[in-house]
């Protein structure tokens, strides 16, 4: 580290500080390692796995030719570019840019032209078939030998952000060799070349993008800023935008996930429209709140709904520029986008929301960047038995996952001017874990809503369900790996012989991400005979329509959320407390919810915990009396108070 930040070399006396530069030093070189020796080599074990001895050996002969065009890469940098250290125009980058394409660029050339020539005088006369796959590899490396060159020189500067967004598309490009059937050793070079292109155009802006930045402040402040839309409902300048998924018209709650119904109860709140509350104008002060969301199946565009746009499809790249361009349209002031990990799709998605931040950040002078992070998984429970319980089969070693992770939130968090998480726990999280700046976090917790219409008596709602006498154990929410259910189901199995008035209601269908999985459908199944075991004492209601609700859970005597894992606020839990019914938490949620109502990941001690619920009522007394404070703590109109305090924040 000291010999990387000589400007700031850690005083001898201060060992606290040497440690964390120690530790800066150590995690600039886990990613810069990442960078410049994973993805160089993962492409030759794919090779090796997916074709026959002969097709592996050549695709080996062309890797080893153009990996010493990396090496010369690594030892001009290594030369060249230590002094850029004192300087922040990039002269050092550029004049090595200048040598290594001087040098290496005869050899591409070379390679390009004669490849046979190059491999047989090399490797032989029987790699000569290999020659095609030269003429490939050796442009892949040459625009790897810049990126190797743009790697070295973000870390002698410092720009970690350069390195952690590098790293996680590194790794990305890694899991995509491993896990993708190539056809042939050509299709195999050809994805090699593509992923460098895309590598250094990434990483180039990324390192440009602060000087891109400045000159367009610079810009805006000499007047050149955008003249404004005409009209609340194109935009125009002082306008928020939200980028999330948003329910069709007359729906909240959805299927497919909570952060649509958040975005619709944050929108109307921000609008002065949440519901349950009196009607009333916008105030003059606000301006208005668009929502740029993913279009639906079905084509949600025929029923038009004020202030939405739908203009990008989950799964699909394109959603980067499709979001851009929309904004680009708008001019807002505030570009406010809700995060989950895999909300905008999975695979090469993931890896582009920080470059989305970083073109709207760029491309919208005098807009802030907002990101509210619905979802901040702890590092530490990323084992190989969250992911394959959760879905995901892991190609690369579980560190790189974690790794992938630190990168993107670090990318996340760099990017945006504030980031929103719900809970103090996940703001501690980002910091201890991802190390991320405390100051750019800010902690507003997840809207209560207040229930609209009438609402069914307990007697009433248990009447309608057939359970009039009887005491009900709910559970509502995916039927997913970490959100617990079978932990639920054994406890509730071994209650029920001593409890025949018990009943366990399970509403929640499959998880929409694992729905087509054969494992999954095998847990399912075997959850479904364990319900049927249970002769009568429980039911699998499936996904529960937004009608349906009210009369669930005011039919619920306890809801139960037995997470092995918190990530996030959950939504059901809102729901629940906005119902006013009780309820019980693993200790997962330690630190959000008091200790009373948190029981032991164990099945026993929820079956211990459960009848104690039942014969005390001391556990109900704490539900309620933390219920009613959130629910006016954690109403929607003082989240959009607190919504609205940052957005002001942020202008000055």
């Amino acid at each position: 580290p000291q010999a990387l930040h000589p400007a700031s070399a850690p005083v001898p006396s201060k060992r606290c500080g040497n440690r964390w530069r120690e530790r800066d030093g150590a995690l600039e070189a886990l990613l810069t390692a990442i960078i410049l020796a994973v993805p160089t080599n993962v492409d030759v074990l794919a090779a090796q796995r997916l074709f026959a001895g002969e097709a592996a050996g050549w695709y080996a002969a062309a890797a080893i030719l153009g990996k010493g065009i990396g090496i010369l890469a690594m030892g001009i940098g290594g030369v060249l570019l230590p002094q850029a250290v004192q300087t922040a125009t990039g002269k050092a980058l550029k004049r090595a840019s200048i040598v290594l394409l001087g040098l290496v660029g005869p050899v591409v050339l070379v390679c390009l032209l004669v490849p046979r020539e190059i491999v047989v005088l090399l490797f032989g006369s029987g790699y000569g078939a290999g020659a095609p796959l030269v003429q490939l590899y050796a442009p892949a490396m040459g625009l790897f030998a810049l990126v190797t060159l743009l790697t070295i020189t973000a870390l002698a500067q410092g720009r970690r952000g350069v390195l952690s967004m590098l790293a996680v598309l590194s790794l990305l490009e890694t899991l995509g060799f491993w896990a993708l059937p190539f056809p042939s050793p050509e299709a195999l070079g050809r994805a090699l070349l593509g992923a460098h292109v895309g590598l250094l155009g990434i990483g180039g802006f990324l390192y440009a993008l602060p000087i891109l930045s400045r000159l367009t402040r610079e810009r805006a402040s000499q007047g050149m800023r955008f003249k404004p839309d005409r009209g609340a409902e194109e935009g125009g300048a002082g306008a928020i935008a939200i980028v999330a998924p948003f329910p069709p018209p007359g729906c909240r709650h959805v299927a497919s996930g909570g952060v649509a119904s958040y975005t619709r109860n944050l929108v109307e709140a921000l609008r002065g429209q949440a519901p349950g509350s009196a009607p009333r104008a916008r105030a003059r002060d606000r301006p208005p709140v668009l929502v740029v969301a993913p279009r639906e199946d079905g084509d949600a565009r025929s029923q038009p709904e004020d202030g939405v746009l739908r203009v990008w499809r989950r799964g699909s790249p394109r959603f980067v520029l499709d979001v851009w361009r929309a904004i680009r349209r708008l001019k807002p002031t505030v570009v406010h986008v809700q995060h989950e990990v895999f909300l905008f799709g999975e695979g090469l998605c993931v890896g582009l929301v920080p470059l989305l931040l970083g073109l709207l950040r760029l491309s919208v002078p005098g807009s802030s960047i907002v990101v509210t992070l619905h979802g901040v998984p702890p590092l530490r429970a990323i084992t190989p038995q969250f992911l394959k319980e959760n879905g995901f089969s892991s190609p690369v070693p579980i560190w790189m996952v974690r790794a992938g992770l630190l990168g993107l939130f670090r990318a996340l968090v760099g990017v945006a001017h504030r980031v929103v998480v719900h809970e103090e726990l996940f703001r501690q999280r980002l910091v201890r874990e991802y190390r991320c700046p405390r100051a750019k976090i800010e902690v507003i917790p997840h809207g209560i809503e207040r229930v609209r219409g009438t609402v069914p008596t307990v007697e009433a709602a248990k009447r309608a369900l057939g359970l009039e006498g009887r005491r009900v154990v709910l559970f509502l929410g995916f039927l997913t790996g970490y959100k617990g259910v079978g932990l639920l189901v054994e406890a509730f199995t071994r209650a029920a012989p001593r409890h025949p008035d018990w009943t366990l209601l399970l509403a929640g269908g499959p998880h929409p991400r694992r729905r087509d999985d054969p494992a999954y459908q095998r847990e399912f199944q075997r959850l479904d005979a364990q319900l049927r075991a249970l002769e009568g004492q429980a039911r699998l209601l499936g996904f529960v329509s937004e009608e349906e609700l009210p009369w669930v859970f005011r039919a619920a005597d306890v809801v139960v959320f037995p997470y092995t894992t918190v990530m996030a606020s959950s939504g059901p839990l809102a729901l629940c407390v906005a119902y006013g019914r009780p309820f019980l938490a693993s200790e997962a949620f330690r630190g959000m919810l008091p200790d009373p109502l948190l029981f032991p990941l164990d099945p026993e001690a929820l079956r211990v915990t459960l009848e104690t619920f039942f014969s005390s009522g001391i556990q109900a007394e704490v539900a309620q009396r933390l219920i009613q404070r959130w629910q006016t703590e954690r109403s929607w109109s003082r989240v959009a108070e607190q919504t609205w305090a940052l957005y002001r924040a942020l202008e000055r």
